[in-house]
């Protein structure tokens, strides 16, 4: 925790909390009390960690859903002129092209979290790593004289 966090979360949980009837009652339990403590890092944490993504898979689910069950909307004027709406079956021709944008997409931002030391000293050869090196290695010189 640091001030800004602490006030910001204090904050945050305070604008629910003047919700008529209920606001106290949500405030208390965003907090996990009545004040701002490790409690509410805690409940913060799991709310994004498990329910925020679960919430976010029922809703792409049930967003791929409906498209299946009405169909992809068609611009007006092919509408109007009464032209052949497409139609793809989910399993596999849709779902097989989705899965091949979503891996080209994970292959192309996967290589950089590998092993991001090993990327940046080829990126910048000596730069990063070697300079942030030597100034710490100087900073502690200066904290520690006779490098104890």
């Amino acid at each position: 925790w640091n001030t800004l966090a602490y006030f910001a979360t204090r904050v945050g949980t305070e604008i629910p909390g003047v919700t008529p009837v209920v606001g106290p009652f949500i405030r208390t339990l965003l907090r996990g009390g009545e004040d701002v403590t490790g409690a509410t890092l805690t409940r913060f944490y799991a709310l994004h960690v498990s329910i925020l993504p679960a919430l976010a898979f029922l809703l792409v689910t049930m967003h791929v859903m409906l498209v299946q069950k009405h169909g992809m909307s068609v611009p007006p004027d092919v509408e109007a002129s009464g032209g052949p709406k497409r139609m793809m079956k989910f399993v596999p021709n849709f779902l097989m092209r989705d899965l091949v944008g979503w891996l080209a997409a994970m292959g192309l931002a996967a290589p950089g979290s590998v092993d991001p030391e090993k990327r940046m000293r080829r990126l910048y050869p000596r730069t990063t790593i070697e300079t942030a090196r030597e100034t710490m290695a100087w900073v502690r010189a200066l904290i520690r004289p006779g490098g104890r």
